[in-house]
């Protein structure tokens, strides 16, 4: 099921066009290969009854968009932030109320929130998605 996701989300010109690497977890120390994406699988339900499974699994997978290490422009901008946004948009635009294509699999997105990392300056916006599977 990750497999198909990633490759799903891989597939999608928004997001390739800021970053080709979408990893598990942890992020890389090595901030060069900024900006990315990491993933994790945080929960499975399963349907299962008195005789068996049934129905359809959901999981939920978060997605962290880090942006790319770098200073604070004159004006006030901030690139990492800029990064990290416009990827988290890229993945909640291909990715809420979507049928992967060839799977059986939907997709939700249930949350996003913005952090910051202060040891090594870089935004990181985060996407919760409820993936159904049956």
């Amino acid at each position: 099921m990750i497999e198909a996701l990633i490759a799903y989300l891989k597939s999608q010109s928004a997001i390739t066009a800021i970053t080709n690497t979408i990893r598990s977890i942890p992020a890389p120390v090595d901030i060069s290969e900024y900006p990315l994406i990491t993933y994790q699988v945080s929960t499975v339900q399963r349907g299962y009854a008195l005789l068996g499974k049934y129905g359809e699994d959901s999981t939920r997978i978060i997605l962290r968009c880090f942006g790319s290490k770098s200073p604070q422009s004159s004006s006030g901008s901030n690139p990492s932030y800029s990064t990290a946004k416009q990827l988290a948009r890229a993945v909640i635009a291909a990715c809420d109320g979507v049928q992967v294509p060839g799977q059986h699999m939907i997709l939700e997105v249930l949350n996003e929130s913005d952090d910051f990392d202060t040891n090594n300056l870089i935004n990181i916006c985060t996407v919760t998605l409820k993936v159904v599977t049956w």
